[in-house]
């Protein structure tokens, strides 16, 4: 602009006013016409040809100069464009990331969901493969499961086959025997009537009017036996000779219980001789005082029922209406099998239930434990007129308490003592305790739990733990074995019952019993009022 300014005001210079003329020349409006007339001029033709030059020199340079002028503007302008086409391309390719970035932003929720859903399928996938893996897995087991089962329950049916087959030909036996039995038991009873009918006209001629008496037919030598004999007197030997016929002995009153009568003293039997105990000495198979077989067993608790129910109804009878303080408690201890739960079912259930009462001593619980040992077998001992039974005692504080060292050994072994003057104690205070250690052999105790454990009735039986103690059985042995010796007292003695054969556990716990109420001798107790005045009073109402 400054340019066009200056140039501007050399051109007006060059020119003079508006409306004037140069000195000599007067105004050059055009350049033709300027040349015109100075072709015209005359002398002054040479001063105005140079003013001419001058001038249309004036004219091309402005001329040039505009010509510049433009080319420059034309290229600034040029310049200006690229420069903004630059900054346009350089912008664009500033924005270009921008936009990618936000066109990327834009489709990373879509990518990431997509993202997801594959995760999801892929996850899906795997969750079915290791389904259908465990699914396979577990009909492998199912299979193998029902293998082993099938096995089992061939195997349990055939032991059951054997068992059965055993049991049917006991049974044959003993219904063989029964009949040899009764036949010749028919034979003695047809050899009684003839004999009978020999000596009725005796009998009478010495009963005279006597009432009817009891009547025995009874098998005795014809001379005295040498146990018979008086005292200090020898008795020759005789000459073996046939038997004596049988005689009839006449009795004041029939004996209170003849099934005794052919069996010896259980009690004497099972007792202990007094010292050291050896259990391994003892036949856990053994049936002493006992000559029969099962069968002879099975009948003879059978017959014996009836008379231990009577002896407990006296019992009970005596301490309700009498005041008697007697009553008995049976202590029954041994190992896991042996039969303690049996003898509960099978032998105290021929007794009245409400004349009984039996405790299962368990694990002390912790108030048990805040008293001494014997305040828990205190409280279950029986009240008067009772039948007590102890599934377990207070002997469990010298035999598990000592094998597992659930006390120390100056606590345990003081405990024996502890026991005697129990015992003592309840002995002065009328309670027969009958103490019975049922003997059963490991090879036995094995085959009772794999029997548990084939019986799926029985699993509920079962006990673990019953395995641990038998890895600990000599323990157990030496246990009972001093407990057994220390604590043998007439107050309240132990017997020894071999219990592998179950018919003569209960057979000989039963006789035990009977043998005990017998000699206690309980009776009905009288009245105490008139019974004809109470006949006619009610017989009145």
């Amino acid at each position: 602009m400054a340019k066009k300014a200056e140039r501007r005001s050399t051109e007006q210079a060059d020119r003079g006013p508006k409306g004037s003329s140069a000195v000599g020349l007067g105004e050059v409006s055009d350049p033709k016409s300027a040349v015109q007339r100075a072709k015209s001029g005359g002398a002054e033709k040479p001063a105005k040809a140079d003013k001419v030059a001058k001038a249309v020199g004036a004219v091309k340079a402005a001329k040039a100069d505009k010509r510049a002028k433009v080319d420059e503007v034309a290229k600034s302008a040029e310049v200006t464009r690229v420069v903004e086409v630059a900054e346009l391309a350089k912008a664009a390719k500033a924005d270009k990331p921008a936009k990618a970035a936000k066109a990327a932003k834009a489709d990373k929720p879509a990518k990431a969901d997509r993202a997801d859903k594959a995760d999801k399928i892929a996850k899906a996938a795997k969750k079915a493969e290791k389904a259908l893996r465990a699914e396979r897995e577990l009909q492998a087991e199912r299979a193998k499961a029902a293998k082993k089962a099938a096995r089992k329950a061939a195997k349990a049916i055939e032991a059951a086959a054997e068992r059965e087959a055993a049991d049917a030909a006991k049974a044959a036996k003993a219904l063989a025997k029964q009949a040899a039995k009764r036949a010749e038991a028919e034979r003695a009873v047809a050899e009684a009537l003839d004999l009978g009918a020999v000596v009725e006209e005796r009998i009478e001629a010495v009963l005279g009017s006597v009432p009817d008496p009891v009547v025995e037919l009874v098998a005795e030598p014809a001379t005295e036996s040498a146990a018979e004999a008086e005292p200090g007197t020898e008795v020759e030997a005789e000459p073996a000779t046939e038997p004596a016929p049988p005689r009839l002995r006449v009795l004041a009153e029939p004996p209170a219980d003849r099934s005794l009568a052919d069996v010896s003293s259980v009690r004497a039997a099972l007792r202990l001789p007094g010292g050291p105990v050896d259990l391994t000495t003892i036949d856990p198979r053994a049936t002493p005082a006992f000559p029969g077989d099962k069968a002879d067993a099975l009948a003879d608790i059978a017959a014996m029922g009836p008379r231990l129910a009577e002896l407990q109804e006296k019992l009970y009878a005596q301490a309700v209406a009498g005041g008697a303080r007697r009553r008995v408690l049976l202590v029954v201890q041994g190992m896991d099998t042996s039969g303690k739960g049996g003898t509960v079912k099978h032998v105290i259930g021929q007794f009245n239930p409400s004349g009984c009462h039996i405790h299962a001593f368990k694990a002390p619980t912790e108030a048990e434990l805040a008293h001494p040992f014997l305040w828990r077998i205190r409280n279950q001992v029986p009240d008067a007129g009772l039948i007590g039974v102890f599934d377990r005692s207070h002997y469990e504080d010298v035999l598990i308490a000592r094998v597992r060292n659930l006390v120390p050994r100056q606590v345990w072994s003081r405990r024996y003592a502890a026991i005697n003057r129990f015992e003592q104690g309840l002995a002065k205070d009328e309670v027969t305790v009958v103490k019975v250690f049922l003997h059963i052999s490991p090879e036995e105790q094995q085959e009772r739990l794999l029997a548990r454990l084939d019986d799926p009735d029985k699993h509920w039986k079962f006990n673990p733990a019953d395995i641990d103690e038998r890895s600990v059985w000599p323990d157990y042995r030496t246990a009972y074995q001093v407990a057994l010796e220390k604590c043998d007292g007439d107050a309240a003695p132990w017997y020894v019952v071999p219990s592998d054969r179950k018919w003569y556990r209960n057979w000989a716990i039963s006789r035990l019993l009977l043998e005990h109420l017998t000699e206690l001798d309980p009776r009905y107790p009288a009245g105490t009022f008139d019974v004809e005045a109470e006949r006619k009073r009610l017989l009145d109402t």
